[in-house]
C-alpha cells in the first residue's frame, strides 16, 4: 500500500534481531532511499547494515557489498578488490548470479582466465548482463575466445529477452541490417524503442534515427527524433553528439502532415480491414498472426493513448541464421570433383556395353555359315588384340567358300545376333549352292 513509515518500523525490530534479509533490505533503503519515503541516503549505515547481513552469511549481501568493494563508487566507496573478490565467492558458493557475473568480470579484468568460466556460470543462472558480455566476447574473439557470429546472436538474443537495454539495441542493430539473421525492419524499431525507454544510450540515439528516417514502418517526427538524440548525448554518447547538427537541422523543417488516429476500440471497430492493417504497419506493430478482423482491433488496441506497451518476450520470427559462403577454393573443389564422377561415368560406359553385347550373342539362338565358323576359328589362333566388339566392312568370298551374310550395324556398335529383326542379309551370288544347317557343336564361340 505504499507505507514506509510502517514498513520501516517493522524493518528495524526484525534488524534489531539480527534477521538477514531484514538488514538487507534496510541497507538498501539507506543506500537509495524509495519514492515515497522521507528518510535521506546514508552511506556509512548502509555499509554497516550490509556488512553485518553478510556476515550472517545472505548472499544477497554479500554479492551487493563484494561488487560495490570490487569496482569502488567515487565520494562513497572506497575500492577493496581483495576483500570485494574473497566477498564475491562466498556468495558465489551459494548459487548467487550477481556474484557470479562481478567475480567473472573482476577476474577478467586482472588478466585471469577464470573469470570467463564465472561468467558463463552467470548465463545458466540467467544473469541478462553476464549473457551481453558474453555474446561481445564471442563477437570480437576477446580473451582467447574463438569468433563466432551464431554464438553471439544467440547470447545477445536471451540478454535481450531478459530485458538487458544494451542488448536490446545490438540486437536490433543485428537485424536492421541482416547481419547474420533474417532482416525485419519493424521488429528492430520496436527493439530500440524499449531500449530507449530503458535508458541506453545507443538505444535512444538509434531510435532518434529512426524516427528521422521513418525506418520500420515509424511516422516521421523530427522534434521526437531530436529529443532521444539529445538524450543520448547528455550520456556522453560521442557519436550522438557528432550527429546532433543533422537532427538540428531537420527539426527546423515541418514535420510530414499528421494522420488522424482511432482513439478508442469503437472507432478501430469502425475501421476496414485494410485500414486496420495500414494503421498496424505504421506503428510498426506485426499482425501477421491475426487472423480475423478482432484479432486486428485486439491488436491495435494495443498502442492506444494510455496502454502501456506490451515487450513481447520472444520474437514473432525465427532468427534464421544465413548458411556461410564458400569460397573460392571450395567452389573450384567441388567443380573438380563434379569432372571427376563424369570421367567415371564416361569410362564405366563402354565396359557396360560390353558386357551387354556379350551377354546377348550368348543368349540368342546360334545359326551361322561355314564361312563364319572358318572365321570364328582363325580369330580364335591368332592373338586377341582388342575383344571389344567391332563392325568390320564386307569382304570379297575366297574361292571354294561359302558366300556370308553380312548384318546391319546396330546403333549401340554392337554385332546383331541372328535372327533379330531388322538383319537384312547382302546379295547373295546366282550359282551359290544350297545352304546346309550345321550342329551347336561345331561353332565356337569367342567369350
Amino acid at each position: 500500500e505504499g507505507d514506509y513509515a510502517n514498513a520501516q518500523s517493522w524493518l528495524e525490530k526484525a534488524s534489531s534481531q539480527d534477521h538477514p534479509e531484514a538488514l538487507y533490505t534496510q541497507a538498501d533503503w539507506a543506500w537509495e532511499p524509495p519514492a515515497g519515503i522521507t528518510m535521506q541516503a546514508d552511506t556509512a549505515r548502509a555499509l554497516q547494515l550490509l556488512r553485518r547481513s553478510a556476515e550472517l552469511g545472505h548472499g544477497g549481501a554479500q554479492s551487493r557489498l563484494g561488487g560495490l568493494l570490487t569496482q569502488g563508487v567515487k565520494g562513497r566507496v572506497q575500492q577493496d578488490s581483495w576483500e570485494g573478490k574473497r566477498l564475491l565467492r562466498l556468495a558465489f558458493e551459494q548459487d548467487d548470479p550477481d556474484a557470479a557475473f562481478h567475480l567473472g568480470q573482476t577476474l577478467l579484468q586482472e588478466g585471469d582466465r577464470d573469470g570467463a568460466t564465472k561468467l558463463l556460470a552467470a548465463c545458466a543462472k540467467g544473469h541478462p548482463r553476464a549473457c551481453f558480455q558474453v555474446a561481445e566476447m564471442y563477437r570480437e574473439g576477446q580473451y582467447q575466445f574463438a569468433k563466432d557470429q551464431a554464438k553471439a546472436i544467440r547470447y545477445t538474443k536471451w540478454a535481450a529477452h531478459m530485458g538487458d537495454p544494451q542488448a536490446m539495441s545490438n540486437l536490433g542493430h543485428l537485424i536492421i541490417n541482416g547481419m547474420g539473421v533474417v532482416r525485419d525492419d519493424a521488429k528492430a524499431v520496436r527493439l530500440f524503442h524499449h531500449s530507449a525507454i530503458l535508458g541506453a544510450a545507443e538505444g535512444q540515439l538509434n531510435y532518434g534515427l529512426a524516427l528521422l528516417r521513418g525506418n520500420g514502418g515509424v511516422r516521421v517526427n523530427y522534434q521526437e527524433a531530436l529529443e532521444w538524440a539529445q538524450k543520448s548525448a547528455a550520456q556522453g554518447h560521442s557519436l550522438a553528439h557528432q550527429q546532433l547538427p543533422m537532427f538540428f537541422n531537420a527539426s527546423k523543417n515541418p514535420n510530414p502532415p499528421a494522420r488522424s488516429k482511432p482513439t478508442s476500440r469503437e472507432e478501430m471497430a469502425r475501421l476496414s480491414i485494410r485500414e486496420l492493417r495500414d494503421l498496424l504497419k505504421s506503428e510498426g506493430i506485426d499482425f501477421s498472426d491475426c487472423v480475423e478482423k478482432a484479432d486486428l482491433v485486439a491488436r491495435a488496441e494495443l498502442r492506444l493513448p494510455g496502454v502501456a506497451e506490451p515487450w513481447d518476450a520472444a520474437p514473432e520470427h525465427t532468427l534464421l541464421l544465413e548458411p556461410p559462403k564458400k569460397t573460392r577454393a571450395e567452389l573450384l573443389k567441388q567443380r573438380q570433383q563434379l569432372q571427376q564422377q563424369q570421367l567415371q561415368q564416361q569410362t564405366t560406359s563402354p565396359s557396360s556395353q560390353e558386357s551387354a553385347c556379350v551377354s546377348t550373342a550368348a543368349a540368342s539362338p546360334s545359326v551361322a555359315t561355314s564361312a563364319e565358323a572358318s572365321k570364328g576359328a582363325s580369330t580364335a589362333a591368332a592373338p586377341a588384340a582388342d575383344l571389344r566388339p567391332e563392325v568390320f566392312p564386307p569382304t570379297a568370298p575366297a574361292q571354294g567358300s561359302r558366300p556370308v551374310a553380312t548384318p546391319a550395324a546396330s546403333s549401340s556398335g554392337c554385332p546383331p545376333t541372328a535372327g533379330a529383326e531388322g538383319n537384312v542379309p547382302a546379295q547373295v551370288s546366282k550359282t551359290a549352292p544350297p545352304v546346309t544347317t550345321l550342329k551347336d557343336d561345331d561353332f565356337e564361340f569367342i567369350d
